[in-house]
């Protein structure tokens, strides 16, 4: 898997995923071409090159070799030089650029090492995805699931949008959870609007619990760790004396549930 350890100019035999025998291959890399080459194991190599300001032997060549790699924070790189002046790049980069087709800055697409080792450039371990692919593709929240959080038998949905966290309901099933989730990533990914997904938070009124949306009145109460509905309400004195009640039976240590709403009855 280190292949860049390896300084043998001759081709690398190895075996791919599937078991078969290849042998490695070199290309070109873009702007530097007649100078520099990186491979599919994320080798790369110095073509030979008339020695500059020789004045012993004009006919002298720079030898090709293989190009050392260092070792930065995470990932390799290795400076390449051209026209008097050097550019240092990451090394999964300049193969992206030469096998992908990959810009860099080009945007949200960036390239990530599917088995999650940075060294790692092989370019069967390469692909090329957007930054929020690359954010929940192996994030797992306590539910075992991106955006996902369980608490008291309750599912709640979350994405981020603009750096910001929008919460997209509370489900008692988790694949409708799931499936919530990914109708909102899915429609992220190709650039299309969610705020109709987006669960909107109400004005809160100067009581206790009281909610004021779509000319109604919601009242809720923290239950079990959840804020659950105890209805809608026409009048303000309504949904506030469903708080009191239920806040009052609460304090009594008395059950609450008879007053609060299920699911189906959320949007009454």
């Amino acid at each position: 898997m280190e292949h860049y350890k390896n300084f043998s100019l001759e081709p690398t035999v190895y075996q791919n995923e599937s078991g078969l025998d290849c042998i490695e291959q070199f290309k070109d890399i873009p702007d530097y071409e007649g100078l520099y080459q990186v491979s599919d194991l994320g080798r790369v190599r110095s073509l030979e090159k008339p020695r500059k300001k020789s004045t012993n032997n004009p006919n002298s060549f720079v030898r090709e070799r293989i190009m050392k790699a260092s070792l930065g924070k995470r990932y390799l790189n290795t400076a390449l030089y051209k026209d008097g002046s050097s550019k240092s790049f990451l090394i999964h980069h300049l193969l992206s650029i030469a096998f992908l087709n990959f810009k860099p800055n080009m945007g949200d697409i960036i390239v990530d090492h599917i088995n999650n080792i940075p060294t790692d450039n092989r370019l069967s371990n390469l692909q090329l995805i957007t930054r929020r692919h690359n954010t929940v593709k192996d994030v797992k929240s306590k539910s075992e699931a991106v955006g996902l959080y369980e608490r008291n038998g309750f599912f709640n949905v979350t994405i981020r949008v603009n750096g910001i966290s929008c919460g997209l309901g509370n489900f008692r099933d988790k694949n409708e959870a799931i499936k919530k989730h990914k109708e909102a990533f899915d429609l992220l990914e190709s650039k299309q609007d969610i705020s109709h997904l987006i669960k909107k938070k109400t004005n809160k009124t100067k009581f206790k619990g009281v909610y004021a949306s779509n000319n109604r009145f919601t009242s809720q109460i923290r239950h079990n760790g959840l804020t659950r509905n105890l209805g809608s309400y026409i009048t303000l004195k309504e949904a506030s004396d469903a708080y009191e009640l239920a806040s009052s039976l609460k304090n009594e240590n008395k059950s609450i549930e008879h007053l609060l709403r299920k699911r189906k009855d959320r949007n009454l």
